[in-house]
């Protein structure tokens, strides 16, 4: 994912549910505060994507949490 999106010590968790559900968080830092929301949008993809077709699991209520490097206030995208 830090790869594809361009985010900085990416943590995702997540929590199994019944019938191959998940309840999906990550957590990250981006270089710049321009694009968030974007970046935000992109990473959840990316990650719902794989969860989808590498384990076959469906995300429920995803939850994408950004900030700058240079601050520590979150950004979330739910």
């Amino acid at each position: 994912m830090a790869e594809q999106v361009g985010v900085i010590d990416p943590q995702v968790t997540i929590k199994l549910l019944r019938h191959k559900r998940v309840r999906m968080k990550a957590v990250a830092q981006v270089s710049s505060a321009d694009q968030i929301d974007s970046l935000a949008e992109q990473a959840e993809q990316v990650i719902e994507n794989y969860l989808q077709r590498q384990l076959d699991l469906t995300v429920t209520k995803p939850v994408v949490q950004l900030s700058p490097v240079d601050r520590k206030q979150h950004v979330s995208v739910v």
